[in-house]
């Protein structure tokens, strides 16, 4: 099965098995603006904004025919009866065209502005829909306008018949209209979209596809007027939209993609709702079974990881959500520019704490192991100590000569590590208010992470790099250089020693620890010495992560391999990996999820 798009110029056919373009038809001058397949597959049609229609014989890649008149481009065709096409023009006409003498045997007026498009009905029957926000159904033969269809309130973008007479109609202004062409009534008006709808197709199975410039594809029940899937993955406006065979879709963007649906399966992993502003943050769950996204309409939302489905959204921010992040008893801490921190009981939506004080925005926080403290780091230089039994805050710490970017609690809750824009790694101790400095890292950093003997701190930093230090001395005792990607999430893995996992995979670290282990209070007044400083580079990254090893080209990796290629819509600043399955903002507003196991994908 082929498929033929159109747009710069050219038009290309496409093999659906395979995703190869195997042909390509040039002589328009301008953009090509609608294609169509003759009823034997063996010629196409095209319109261009260069006015003209050709005719093309797909076994040679030849123009037969190239169709003058319209003085203006041509927006739409239909192909008729008795091998007749009707073309669409900016020029308000609807011309009927010989496709074999290239006559133009009629031209249909009353338009009061360009037509848009253009649909065969019954027999010498055409509809057309305009910028005027009429359709209006002609008669070929005579020439004449038989009725004019008014309810749309934008341009008219798309026409589809059904056979039963009814007429489908997708507009400007964003909605699908269901017309009674005999009683000249809309039957039905169907809402969902956000913008232009440009394009509508009949499935096989009764039902109606659309696409909008909102970057979806839209699928609907007729009889109801109830949207049964959306489809999201394009990142650009959605131009057009067709039926293949056993609950195929394809469609078009102005991404320059094609892309192929299966209208038949029960979930998609793009088939989600989505923020209505920019994602922000994201984190995942201890268990790996929910992922929180925190964005720009001031909301936070917890997704599913198994189904991609939205299934909580916590309300109360007057901000944007600038980050989010579990604790271990499954309850979420979110931080907000509003200057608030918000503590969730994500099961019942509620929440439990606002915790107030800061007079800036919230720019980091961490939540001690036992869940019982919370630590905000702001704009406006300090770290505040929350109580989770009572909302108070217990600590003010002062230090940083910049905003707080990255915290983590020590073992026990007692110590916070934290890190400012000064390049500093202050620690802090709760009950003796003391402070010590680490060394500066030397760039700016995104996390930090404290191992749980509390004996190493890791950062990771915008230089490519991760520097392991000793806490006792505060020395840097190993620097790793590895790509770190702007949102770097940085943790200790709780059941393999001094293991650090990211969202672009895992490393081991050899280092020396003490018997039993021990508190990070005692560990500061020890006289031992760090190890040894080394430096290298990783080569490998152990299980499942993101990574840009390789310049531009981006993957998902098991054990340094290369898994799966990430195209350019689905690299980004935020992902998180849990396990087997990692998590990415996609086009700023959505989540796509994906499942792995040992052997590969799952889907």
């Amino acid at each position: 099965m082929q498929i033929a798009t159109g747009f710069d110029e050219t038009i290309r056919i496409w093999d659906i098995a395979t995703g190869a373009c195997i042909q390509t038809l040039n002589g328009h001058d301008l953009d090509v603006s609608t294609v169509a397949f003759t009823a034997d597959s063996r010629r196409i049609v095209s319109g261009s904004q260069d006015n003209t229609v050709k005719v093309w014989d797909l076994a040679t890649g030849a123009c037969h025919r190239t169709l003058c008149g319209h003085i203006d481009g041509v927006r739409d065709i239909a192909l008729l009866e008795n091998d007749q096409i009707a073309s669409a023009s900016e020029d308000a006409t609807i011309k009927i065209w010989d496709m074999e003498t290239g006559t133009c045997l009629q031209t249909l007026e009353g338009h009061t502005g360009s037509v848009e498009s253009v649909a065969l009905l019954a027999s010498g029957l055409v509809a057309s829909g305009g910028t005027d926000h009429t359709i209006k159904i002609w008669d070929v033969a005579s020439g004449s306008c038989n009725q004019t269809l008014m309810g749309h309130t934008g341009e008219v973008r798309s026409l589809t018949p059904l056979a039963n007479g009814q007429l489908i109609s997708g507009s400007y202004d964003s909605t699908i209209r269901l017309w009674d062409i005999a009683t000249r009534t809309c039957v039905r008006t169907f809402t969902g979209h956000d913008s232009t709808v440009t394009s509508t197709a009949l499935l096989d199975n009764g039902q109606l596809a659309s696409a909008s410039w909102d970057d979806t594809i839209k699928i609907w029940d007729v009889a109801t007027g109830t949207c049964i899937r959306t489809f999201a993955g394009h990142f650009g406006r959605s131009r057009s939209v067709v039926s293949l065979s056993n609950g195929q879709i394809a469609s078009g963007s102005q991404d320059g993609k094609v892309r192929l649906w299966d209208t038949t399966m029960s979930a998609d992993v793009e088939s989600i709702s989505r923020h209505q502003g920019e994602i922000m943050s994201i984190a995942i769950s201890p268990d790996g079974r929910q992922v929180a996204t925190g964005a720009e309409d001031n909301e936070i939302k917890i997704w599913d990881a198994d189904t991609g489905a939205c299934i909580q959204t916590l309300v109360g921010h007057t901000d944007y959500v600038l980050l989010v992040k579990f604790l271990t008893d499954g309850r979420l801490v979110s931080g907000s520019n509003d200057k608030r921190v918000r503590l969730w009981d994500v099961d019942t939506s509620a929440c439990v704490w606002t915790f107030e004080g800061h007079s800036g925005r919230i720019s980091s926080v961490a939540a001690s192991a036992d869940g019982r403290r919370i630590a905000s780091g702001s704009e406006d230089r300090t770290v505040k100590l929350w109580d989770t039994a009572t909302g108070q805050c217990v600590r003010t710490l002062y230090g940083h000569r910049g905003r707080v970017c990255a915290m983590a609690f020590c073992t026990g809750g007692q110590w916070v590590v934290s890190e400012s824009d000064d390049g500093r790694i202050l620690i802090y101790n709760e009950a003796s208010r003391s402070c010590r400095t680490l060394a500066d890292h030397g760039s700016r950093i995104t996390s930090v992470a404290v191992s749980p003997d509390g004996l190493y701190a890791v950062s990771g930093a915008r230089d490519d790099t991760i520097k392991v230090w000793h806490i006792a001395t505060g020395k840097c005792v190993q620097t790793f250089n590895v790509y770190v990607e702007w949102e770097a999430k940085l943790s200790f893995d709780p059941l393999i020693k001094y293991r650090i996992n990211s969202n672009f995979g895992s490393i081991d670290l050899h280092l020396p620890s003490l018997e039993g282990g021990s508190e990070v209070g005692s560990q500061l007044s020890q006289s031992s010495g760090p190890p040894t400083p080394t430096s290298r580079s990783v080569d490998k990254l152990g299980g499942y992560g993101i990574d840009r090893r390789d310049g531009l080209e981006e993957w998902i990796r098991k054990d340094g391999k290369p898994l799966l290629w990430l195209p350019p819509e689905y690299r980004s600043h935020y992902s998180v990996v849990a396990g087997s399955t990692v998590a990415v903002v996609v086009g700023g507003t959505r989540v796509a999820f994906f499942k792995f196991s040992e052997a590969g994908p799952e889907s």
